[in-house]
């Protein structure tokens, strides 16, 4: 499941591709914190068999005006929010992906660390990967980085999926 708009507003993909646009007016704090508030608005509208992961949950940060160090989107910013987005995956076993392009970009894959680890507090079971490469060049992109980062976190196994089928592997030590 891959969600881009907040309230409408894809931080990106914008007229004019005014990328600070959806930020103007709004401090840090105030645009991470509805970005959260936007996930769990639309994860409570789907129907766990309509997915089965939550990608690039942090997706805001990607495109941030902010120095790299202070752009990832981190479980202090919203811990209310974020956690109840991780609950409802958690309790309708799906997977938390880690998207490594955050690190082209960041300090941090999209999840951040501190969201990985607290979908595993809450009882998330699976993590999915993810790169979004767009080219030749990023595909599998930083993955050992990814994998040992989901095993800190606690986490055993990953997902991927086959005709929406998931199918749980042994993350790699």
């Amino acid at each position: 499941l891959s969600m881009h708009l907040i309230d409408g507003v894809d931080p990106y993909y914008e007229p004019g591709m005014a990328r600070e646009s959806y930020f103007a007016g709004k401090t840090r704090a105030q645009a991470y914190r509805l970005y959260a508030e936007c996930r769990v608005r639309q994860l409570q509208s789907w129907r766990p068999e309509e997915y089965d992961s939550l990608a690039h949950f942090g997706y805001v940060c990607k495109f941030a005006p902010y120095p790299p160090q202070t752009r990832p989107f981190v479980w202090q910013d919203a811990p209310d929010e974020i956690d109840a987005a991780l609950v409802i995956l958690a309790q309708s076993g799906k997977a938390l992906e880690i998207n490594t392009s955050g690190w082209k970009a960041t300090a941090e894959p999209i999840a951040s660390e501190s969201i990985v680890r607290r979908f595993r507090e809450l009882g998330g079971e699976f993590v999915t990967f993810g790169s979004d490469s767009h080219t030749a060049d990023y595909v599998g992109f930083r993955l050992a980085q990814a994998r040992a980062l989901a095993r800190r976190c606690g986490f055993r196994y990953a997902i991927t999926a086959e005709k929406r089928e998931a199918r749980p592997y042994a993350i790699p030590d």
